[in-house]
């Protein structure tokens, strides 16, 4: 949001940014703060949201772990009891440097063929009350260090993190690839806009371990460039009204 801010100081635009965004959030947890952004009364929301939902849906992949309700149930519970019984920070450092098995034929990528993104229903009911209480729509794709179509190099599986119930890139890769066209039909089903910031990383932030931190997290010279192309797309948008030129 600072360099979009940033990009529109620059040029004269005369448009205020407000960053919604919340660490940890989920879509659910934006859909329960809805009357704060609604009460902004913003012109343009733009929605560039989805991976902690991904990270959540990852616990789905397994195919023990679909058998039954009963089996999710146990899951989540036991997870949780030893979520409360480590050190967060150990944790994280865990999960980060976990030995990591690239594998495209991996039978849990096929699987995510079929993959919909549970959160888009939280999603739907966000750009619903964002539209109807007047703001344009404005959707984002995730860019993401993992994609199905660049095989990780050392620097990138050094990095990277996964969600914990796999050890394969490919599959964080394929739930953001699922996600980002479902996103993509999603706003052409309901004439949202949409930016596709996955689509102009894949060709213009390489290579990525130059701009990513993580496998999901930028660098600061990578925000900086991610947030000047979104103002740009933004204003190359022929349906909004921008903020006018200032004198």
């Amino acid at each position: 949001v600072m360099f979009m801010q940033d990009h529109f100081d620059r040029n004269n635009i005369n448009v205020e940014m407000v960053n919604g965004g919340v660490e940890g959030y989920r879509p659910r947890d934006l859909l329960i703060e809805v009357e704060r952004y609604k009460a902004i009364k913003p012109d343009i929301v733009m929605i560039y949201i989805g991976w902690n939902a991904i990270y959540s849906d990852a616990g789905n992949i397994s195919s023990i772990y679909k058998l039954s309700a009963l089996w999710r149930y146990i899951n989540k519970i036991t997870r949780y009891i030893a979520f409360l019984s480590v050190d967060p920070k150990a944790e994280a450092y865990r999960l980060l440097n976990k030995e990591k098995h690239v594998d495209m034929r991996s039978p849990d990528i096929e699987a995510l063929n079929s993959y919909e993104p549970r959160s888009f229903h939280y999603i739907k009911k966000l750009t619903e009350e964002l539209e109807g209480s007047g703001a344009s729509i404005v959707l984002v794709t995730l860019p993401g260090l993992f994609t199905m179509d660049r095989t990780p190099d050392k620097k990138s599986l050094e990095i990277g993190h996964l969600p914990q119930e796999t050890q394969n890139p490919y599959v964080l890769a394929k739930l953001t690839s699922r996600y980002n066209e479902a996103l993509r039909v999603f706003a052409d089903e309901n004439d949202y806009e949409l930016i596709d910031l996955s689509a102009w990383s894949d060709e213009n932030l390489l290579p990525p371990t130059s701009y990513f931190t993580d496998s999901v997290h930028m660098s600061l010279w990578g925000m900086e460039r991610v947030g000047h192309f979104l103002a740009e797309s933004l204003n190359q948008l022929s349906n909004l009204k921008i903020g006018k030129q200032r004198e």
